[in-house]
């Protein structure tokens, strides 16, 4: 993705899928697919994508190592999805679940998005509240306390101080920032699993995260296994496919288990270190073997799932307000009795002074 000039949305990889699709669903060769997104896109850096990726397939190569030319433009997990599909010949429905998940990422971001507005206004208002404390209210309300031999409180000399050491050394914010940004970034490139675990912290995300992996895990397990692959080869297309670094782990080392004689879900139960996934999920693979159903199982603990992170999707807007709004009001409050704590002790101070015949 370009850093500066046009950037690659989800909604662009969204509608590249979705066209790819359609076509090739109505029975067309995937180059001519392709050909057909070239001929149809607007978007210079989607469409320049797509005529590379034309361009390998025309000189031999497959769907997904020509995508896999452009990590910048594909997630991971849309590149491994389309190279399952490709391998299992079912490249439609897992195109379809492309889809279907970009679709979900889209809905989350732009109800975060949503969510975060007051969030956003208020913490303006912080600033502004605090740039107007520190610069202008408190230094004036120093000054009379000055005249009349008053000591400011020492919440609001805390503050004056941390306010007057910030308008000499302004340029600290931004660095901190630009540290803290290049220091995320450096651990989610080198600590992927760890990373994956995070989003099964945050507050206002977790749950979200929790059963998307559901999902996801089912969904694909249930397209393999009712394309007749065993088991073990189901939990390895499982693996590529699945958008989570440490579901990939735990799925790669059920299949050394596996290999050691353990049933898959014993093998994937091991392996689950973390214990994210859930224990009903063991039962119901254990269901699935007996009965020899685990793509109808399969299928249906999917729907279940799906259906439990809309309902956290939908509630993502309150539980954004709790987790940002909460210590934002707090520290309003905070600011205001900086600025009124002194202001409720000067008429005290005026009497004193008074009395003593100032």
């Amino acid at each position: 993705m370009s850093l500066f000039g046009e950037k690659v949305q989800k909604i662009d990889i969204m509608n590249f899928i979705k066209i790819i699709y359609r076509h090739h669903k109505a029975g067309r060769q995937l180059k001519d697919c392709v050909e057909e997104y070239v001929r149809t896109c607007e978007k210079k850096m989607m469409r320049d994508t797509a005529i590379d990726i034309l361009k390998q397939m025309k000189a031999g190569s497959d769907f997904s190592p020509a995508m896999e030319k452009h990590p910048d433009v594909f997630p991971r997990f849309v590149i491994e999805f389309i190279k399952v599909g490709e391998s299992t010949s079912h490249l439609d429905e897992f195109m379809g679940k492309i889809i279907e998940q970009l679709k979900e990422e889209i809905t989350v971001e732009r109800k975060i998005a949503a969510a975060t507005i007051m969030p956003k206004i208020s913490l303006v208002l912080l600033f502004g509240a605090f740039m107007f404390a520190i610069y202008y209210l408190i230094p004036k309300i120093s000054d009379a306390f000055k005249n009349i031999n008053m000591e400011l409180p020492l919440l609001t000399r805390v503050t004056l101080e941390v306010g007057q050491f910030f308008a000499v050394f302004w340029w600290i914010i931004p660095l901190v920032i630009f540290i803290t940004y290049a220091a995320v970034q450096t651990y989610k490139r080198n600590n992927p699993i760890e990373w994956s675990l995070l989003a099964l912290r945050v507050p206002f995300y977790k749950d979200i995260a929790y059963y998307r992996i559901h999902y996801i895990f089912c969904e694909v397990l249930y397209i393999c296994m009712g394309a007749n692959i065993t088991s073990k080869e189901a939990i390895k297309y499982t693996a590529l496919a699945i958008d989570n670094a440490y579901m990939k782990k735990i799925l790669k080392k059920a299949i050394e288990y596996m290999d050691r004689g353990d049933s898959m879900p014993e093998a994937i139960k091991k392996a689950d270190y973390e214990h994210v996934l859930n224990r009903g999920l063991y039962a119901m693979l254990e269901t699935g073997i007996e009965t020899s159903k685990t793509a109808e199982i399969m299928k249906s603990e999917a729907e279940i799932y799906h259906d439990e992170l809309e309902v956290a999707t939908e509630g993502i807007g309150d539980k954004v307000s709790a987790t940002i709004l909460v210590p934002i009001y707090a520290s309003l409050i905070l600011f205001f009795l900086v600025v009124e704590w002194p202001l409720q002790q000067l008429p005290n101070q005026l009497s004193n002074m008074k009395g003593a015949g100032f």
